[in-house]
């Protein structure tokens, strides 16, 4: 997938325009950055319309939806022994993804998501477009990239070198990218896989 920050976003960011002979690196890193921020939340965050996911019952009454924000739910249908039905009575929490079976009457069973191996097939549009993406996300990758960049930028293999009366001493260039530093800004935006009721 392509970066979800531009290199007029990264330009913008670090207050000056990406020059010409700069734009294959700088996108490489963009690209880079946005890949290992996806890997790292096991999101894709792009606006994604029509994605079908089939989710396996759990016998409770949530599910979770694999990919944040959802946007809107198309259709959920549910398939037993009996046959495939379309069902509406759930409710949904949109940036936790959590799918709700609400009550259709008093009897509670009648109000969960019935067990089974991918038996719940949920038709719904889920990510952020260009306009809504998080500017906290978008720091996150341009960060990222600008420190992918200026590293690879550096000549690898340098251990120390003397000049006249001065010494420096430079780190082998790293040539992936690092969040470590930014983990606390991605927390909110991982994917969860914890069991609700």
């Amino acid at each position: 997938m392509a970066a979800f920050v531009t290199l007029e976003d990264y330009g913008a960011a670090l207050g000056a325009e990406v020059s010409v002979d700069l734009v294959g690196p700088v996108t490489f890193a963009l690209d880079a950055a946005c890949e290992a921020i996806r890997n790292h939340c096991s999101q894709l965050f792009d606006l994604i319309e029509g994605d079908v996911v089939e989710l396996d019952g759990t016998g409770t009454r949530s599910l979770i939806l694999p990919e944040l924000p959802v946007v809107a739910v198309n259709t959920v249908e549910v398939t037993t022994w009996s046959g495939t039905t379309t069902v509406t009575d759930y409710s949904i929490s949109n940036f936790g993804g959590i799918l709700r079976r609400t009550p259709s009457t008093w009897d509670s069973c009648t109000s969960i998501w019935p067990r089974g191996y991918g038996n719940i097939t949920v038709d719904y549009d889920h990510g952020y477009s260009a306009a809504t993406m998080p500017a906290d996300l978008k720091q996150v990758a341009i960060q990222a990239a600008k420190n992918f960049f200026e590293n690879t930028q550096r000549t690898a293999g340098v251990i120390s070198e003397v000049i006249g009366p001065f010494q420096y001493q430079l780190a082998d260039a790293t040539t992936k990218i690092e969040l470590e530093d930014f983990k606390g800004a991605l927390e909110p935006y991982m994917q969860r896989r914890v069991p609700v009721a």
